[in-house]
C-alpha cells in the first residue's frame, strides 16, 4: 500500500536512504562514503519541501518524494527490490504530477535510466552536482505531458536541445510560442481516419 509519509515513517525513511543511497552512484569509478540523510542538510531539506509516499507491506519498503513536476528521491530497501515495489511508487508519483515531469540520475547508473525510459523519459542535459563534496555528473530526465484527448495534429516539444513528439488532436488554447522555457511549435497536418 502506498500513503503519505508521516512523521513515524523518519526512523525507516532514514535507513532505506542508508542502505540504498550509495548503490545509486555504484557505477561510478571512484568510491563514495555515505553521508546519512540527516547529515546532508541540502538533501534532507528538499526532501521534507516535498511530497512524500511511502509504500508499506506492514514495514516501510521504499519511498519516493515529489516537489511540484519533480520526482526528487524514489529508494526501495535493498532486501525487496525486484518485488514491483519501486516500479509502484514510480507509476504512482507519475499520477499525482501533471505535466512534464523532471528527475535526476547519476549519469553513470544506466540500469536505472533504462527503468526510466520505459516510462517515457529521454536525457535532456548533462550537468555536475556533488555527493558528500564529490563531483558526480548526472542525467536530467524529462518525461514529456501524457497525451491528451486531442490526437489529429501533430505537435513538437522542445525543452534543452531534445526534440520530443506528440500527436494533438487540435492545439489547446492558449499556447504560446517562444518565450524562455520549454516551447511547443504545433503543425497543423490532417491523418488519415
Amino acid at each position: 500500500m502506498i500513503r503519505k509519509y508521516n512523521k513515524n515513517d523518519y526512523p525507516s525513511v532514514l535507513d532505506i536512504y542508508a542502505r540504498s543511497k550509495l548503490d545509486e552512484l555504484r557505477f561510478e569509478s571512484r568510491s563514495f562514503n555515505l553521508l546519512p540523510l540527516d547529515k546532508d542538510q541540502k538533501r534532507l531539506a528538499q526532501l521534507m519541501e516535498s511530497d512524500i509516499y511511502v509504500y508499506e507491506k506492514g514495514d516501510v519498503l521504499g519511498y519516493g518524494a515529489r516537489y511540484k513536476n519533480e520526482i526528487r528521491a524514489l529508494f526501495v530497501h535493498p532486501s525487496f527490490r525486484g518485488q514491483g515495489v519501486g516500479r509502484e511508487l514510480l507509476e504512482y508519483l507519475l499520477g499525482e504530477i501533471s505535466g512534464a515531469v523532471h528527475l535526476q540520475v547519476a549519469k553513470t547508473n544506466d540500469p536505472v535510466k533504462n527503468l526510466y525510459r520505459k516510462y517515457g523519459f529521454v536525457v535532456t542535459r548533462e550537468l555536475q552536482t556533488t555527493y558528500s563534496g564529490v563531483p558526480v555528473l548526472a542525467n536530467e530526465m524529462v518525461r514529456p505531458p501524457a497525451p491528451t484527448k486531442y490526437t489529429n495534429a501533430y505537435a513538437t516539444w522542445v525543452s534543452a536541445g531534445v526534440v520530443l513528439k506528440t500527436f494533438l488532436q487540435k492545439p489547446p488554447k492558449g499556447i504560446q510560442l517562444g518565450g524562455g522555457g520549454p516551447s511547443l511549435l504545433i503543425h497543423r497536418k490532417k491523418w488519415p481516419a
